[in-house]
């Protein structure tokens, strides 16, 4: 789920600024097969984008994926606590990033037991706390995610083809192949084309489209206030309520993903 984050909530003081976490595309999903897990957290990788060493560090991640859509990034000095990153067009788009500690490259698979044990009792503190958790989001009708459609890297890529000397010359004529490729892609939601005419207005000005959601609502808006209504198949509160009610063999499932994700074989690269 995506928790809201702050440094200070409080139930004695309703004005306070609650900052939520981005809702990903995938709240999007609705289809009965799905299941929010452990790799929507960000915590974890799927073992798939680890073994083919494209997978990042999370730290990495941070640091770099602004840059992604321009260069390649590069780990130096990633067997040391001094990691920096370097940006090559053209560098193999491979990295060898272990978690570290005091310096030297671990491997994960000896940390699965703490990061179970980690998950298990902060999912079951806010299991036992649903009915509060929900009673208070409920109360904050103010709060309002961001919600990321494409990621801001993605947006970033566009606009650097936006602004390449091919495109640039002849933006008027280019610009509608651009959409075609990276708008309307295969596999991209249906409701996804009516947010498009914001997407373009705003990439062609070199800006970030922003899209943003209210906890109790099915709308989505853009960044100029303008409604989309019954956008999602639920509102984000319902979905964090049916998220708190899974049982115990949800439970079982993310410790069988946790252990797939932390017991792979990393390749060097």
């Amino acid at each position: 789920m995506n928790h809201p984050q702050s440094g200070s909530i409080s139930v004695l003081r309703p004005s306070v600024e609650l900052t939520p976490e981005t809702s990903f595309q995938y709240f999007f999903d609705d289809a009965p097969e799905f299941e929010r897990s452990i790799y929507q957290s960000g915590l974890l990788q799927s073992p798939d984008v680890v073994k083919n060493g494209l997978g990042h560090t999370s730290t990495l991640t941070a640091v770099t994926n602004i840059f992604q859509s321009f260069t390649y990034p590069h780990a130096i000095h990633d067997a040391t606590e001094n990691i920096q990153v370097r940006y090559e067009r053209g560098f193999a788009k491979r990295t060898q990033n272990f978690p570290h500690y005091h310096g030297l490259p671990v491997k994960s698979k000896k940390y699965i037991s703490d990061v179970t044990e980690g998950y298990t009792d902060t999912f079951l503190k806010l299991k036992r706390n649903h009915a509060r958790i929900i009673s208070l989001l409920k109360n904050h009708s103010e709060i309002k995610p961001r919600y990321l459609v494409r990621t801001t890297a993605y947006y970033l890529l566009i606009i650097n083809k936006i602004i390449h000397p091919e495109t640039s010359i002849n933006i008027k004529k280019k610009l509608p192949a651009l959409i075609d490729e990276f708008l309307l892609y295969p596999g991209s939601h249906p409701k996804f084309q009516s947010l498009i005419l914001y997407e373009v207005s705003c990439l062609a000005n070199y800006d970030i489209p922003l899209f943003h959601l209210f906890i109790n609502s099915r709308s989505l808006f853009d960044g100029e206030k303008n409604e989309f209504p019954d956008f999602f198949p639920t509102t984000p509160l319902e979905q964090i309520d049916s998220y708190f009610s899974r049982d115990e063999r949800y439970l079982l499932r993310q410790h069988h993903l946790i252990a797939r994700s932390m017991n792979v074989v990393y390749k060097a690269g």
